[in-house]
């Protein structure tokens, strides 16, 4: 971590051999920031459902093209569900084929 310039501010466990210096006045400020960043995930999930109005991301944006159809993209094309289901299905094989022991 001191290669990468980073300081610890949490003590090691009472089993490690060698001691690690760490920040006490950091260590005991820690929760600070998680309640800071905590706060700020709380703020921006109350703006996104403002916006979007108690309705899915898939709805708004539909509703959004309905009233201002220049902002559709004409050569999107909707993939087939069959194509889609296809392909499912090869990833679950391959998957279980992988996640076999070999024996």
């Amino acid at each position: 971590m001191q290669e990468k310039w980073i300081t610890p501010c949490i003590p090691g466990r009472k089993s490690r051999n060698k001691a690690v210096k760490y920040d006490k006045r950091h260590y005991k400020r820690r929760n600070r920031i998680e309640i800071l960043l905590a706060g700020f995930d709380r703020a921006y999930n109350q703006r996104r459902q403002r916006v979007l109005e108690g309705k899915s991301p898939h709805l708004k944006v539909e509703e959004r093209i309905k009233l201002i159809p220049s902002l559709a993209n004409f050569h999107y094309k909707v993939k087939e569900p069959e194509d889609l289901k296809a392909k499912v299905d090869d990833v679950l094989y391959y998957a279980n084929d992988v996640s076999q022991p070999v024996r």
